[in-house]
């Protein structure tokens, strides 16, 4: 065990974190509540976002949830990624059916990283839980 230099309680120190930045700001979204819910809407610096976990891999995976300046809002339901028009999306950010089959999402970029180190480095950061 190590002695951690910034405490801050808003999540449990060793709390994996998939940590985001993007035009100055950052972003902690808890990968627990990633894997909990499948899907979750983000926004960062404006950017619409969506975090998706893939299950196979035990990965989350972040893309812009924008196809040709539509903001997309997805859910999971009955195991299926689904947008407001009703396409179904995979993992891997690829409308695979309905009216936008054959669109891509841009992956963002992130990783995972626990709580206390992330937020020693940004204490402003945003958090998602």
């Amino acid at each position: 065990s190590f002695p951690v230099m910034n405490k801050d309680d808003r999540l449990p120190p060793k709390e994996v974190v998939i940590a985001i930045k993007a035009g100055g700001t950052q972003l902690a979204v808890a990968k627990s509540s990633v894997t909990d819910k499948g899907v979750v809407n983000l926004e960062l610096g404006g950017a619409p976002l969506v975090a998706i976990y893939d299950e196979s891999l035990d990965v989350v995976r972040v893309y812009l949830s924008q196809v040709s300046g539509e903001t997309l809002e997805f859910t999971l339901q009955g195991g299926a990624i689904l947008d407001g028009s009703g396409s179904t999306w995979n993992v891997e950010g690829q409308a695979v059916e309905g009216a936008i089959d054959g669109e891509s999402l841009a992956r963002i970029n992130h990783f995972d990283v626990m709580w206390f180190a992330w937020s020693a480095i940004y204490p402003e950061t945003d958090i998602i839980q």
